[in-house]
């Protein structure tokens, strides 16, 4: 079922959170390099935030294409794979409590699911469960 819409700035909204998103996870990054675990954080939470938000209002508007699943499971693999890792790395050299260690894990890997379609697979998404 393709949905026709009049207004191709509307394909934008969703893929700009998606971007946000990405743009989040990649300061998480810098932040824990720069040992800033704080900001680290909020980066990684405010990115889980806008990638429940992103699916959502690419279904509400009808706006949902390949390009922007494709982009938000860059955009999960950063913010939720490769952001923690490198937070759990930076923070490992540091001599800080291991509870505050695992929640950011915890965070960070909500869920991991593998998505089916029809039966076939389609790809490993690390993803916040909804």
């Amino acid at each position: 079922m393709t949905v026709t819409v009049k207004n191709k700035t509307v394909y934008l909204l969703p893929n700009i959170l998606t971007a946000l998103g990405l743009f989040s996870g990649f300061i998480g990054i810098i932040a824990a390099i720069e040992h800033h675990f704080i900001a680290a954080i909020y980066a990684v939470f405010s990115a889980m935030i806008l990638d429940g938000l992103d699916g959502r209002v690419a279904r509400k508007t009808g706006t949902e294409s390949e390009f922007g699943k494709e982009f938000d499971s860059l955009a999960d693999i950063v913010s939720f794979g490769v952001a923690p890792a490198i937070i759990l790395y930076s923070w490992s050299s540091l001599d800080l409590p291991c509870v505050v260690l695992c929640f950011v894990y915890v965070i960070a890997l909500c869920c991991l699911c593998i998505c089916m379609d029809a039966g076939v697979f389609v790809c490993v998404c690390v993803c916040v469960c909804v």
